[in-house]
């Protein structure tokens, strides 16, 4: 499990330009997010707005998570298989060595991405509710990883 830990992690620290494209357009999203739903005022139309900025900020996580998770597994496929097949380890090593190596990047993104657009889109504004939405988007980030 370390050599696959080590060799994963050493994967996701190859790619520093994929990390800062990832961030950058997690960025912009969040940006975009904020923009189209700036200030949201508490009456009937914009709690309906705010219900839609939620949805947006969970699917847009999600496939932005699923997404790049596809490529990755698709290009080590062909590793993965041969080294499992001859016994070098079992599927959940390689899953789990795969989802740690990454969750420092599985934990920034989220981050990133719900404090750009939380105060701009208007939601409650106490620390405690801005932590539950931080701690909300990255497990749908993780769940959608490990999907």
């Amino acid at each position: 499990m370390r050599a696959v830990l080590w060799r994963s992690w050493l994967a996701t620290m190859k790619e520093p330009v994929l990390i800062k494209v990832r961030v950058l357009q997690t960025v912009l999203v969040g940006l975009l997010i904020g923009v189209i739903y700036y200030g949201q005022e508490l009456n009937q139309d914009g709690v309906m707005n705010i219900n839609g900025a939620i949805f947006i900020l969970i699917t847009n996580m999600t496939f932005q998570n699923v997404f790049a998770v596809i490529n990755v597994f698709c290009a080590e496929l062909p590793v993965f298989k041969r080294e499992h097949f001859n016994g070098m380890y079992r599927t959940d090593v390689y899953f789990l060595c795969k989802t740690i190596a990454e969750i420092p990047v599985f934990i920034v993104i989220p981050v990133i991405f719900i404090s750009i657009s939380y105060y701009m889109i208007g939601l409650s504004p106490g620390p405690e509710r801005f932590w539950m939405a931080v701690i909300i988007l990255t497990l749908v980030a993780n769940v959608a990883t490990s999907f």
